[in-house]
């Protein structure tokens, strides 16, 4: 069966990636597929390390939780942490989620139907829509002439049909 490893580089925040692993597990889990997360701990000093080791067992609503290992890498940032990550990864197809995402509960079963529909393709990616809940600085909204663009925070939206891109968009 095909595999694929969701790897998540984290640096002292384990609420965040709390949410980030809850909703991995809330997604739809993909026909076919072994699924597994990777977190790689990148010189965490807050209760990382205990989330992560208490991770293990059956979720809130009772669904058993994607399988999930993880390491510290004790040096800081995140390049280290990748760099420490990637010869970990068993699977061919990664995704690469950060500590602040939450991903919709199609997500899983969308990156593996694009892996078999296109087994040609090298990256695949999606939307990317930051997930404001009011608290944001009122700058993020700003349309008119003084605008930041690109924003410092992510956002990629391409719309709902697949396509291939290239350099241009």
């Amino acid at each position: 069966m095909p595999r694929l490893t969701v790897l998540i580089c984290t640096h002292d925040r384990a609420a965040l990636l709390e949410k980030t692993l809850a909703s991995l597990n809330a997604a739809q889990r993909p026909s076919g597929w072994v699924v597994d997360i990777l977190v790689a701990a990148n010189a965490c000093s807050d209760g990382t390390h205990a989330l992560l080791d208490g991770y293990l067992g059956p979720s809130a609503e009772g669904r058993s939780q994607l399988p999930l290992t993880w390491f510290a890498e004790p040096r800081p940032g995140k390049s280290n942490a990748l760099n420490s990550a990637l010869p970990r990864v068993a699977s061919e197809i990664v995704a690469f989620v950060d500590d602040d995402h939450r991903v919709d509960t199609g997500y899983l079963a969308a990156v593996c139907r694009a892996a078999d529909a296109f087994p040609q393709g090298d990256l695949f990616c999606g939307r990317i829509l930051p997930d404001w809940d009011g608290s944001e600085p009122a700058w993020v909204h700003d349309t008119g002439p003084y605008r930041i663009y690109p924003l410092p925070v992510p956002r990629f939206d391409q719309g709902d049909e697949g396509r291939e891109l290239d350099a241009e968009g």
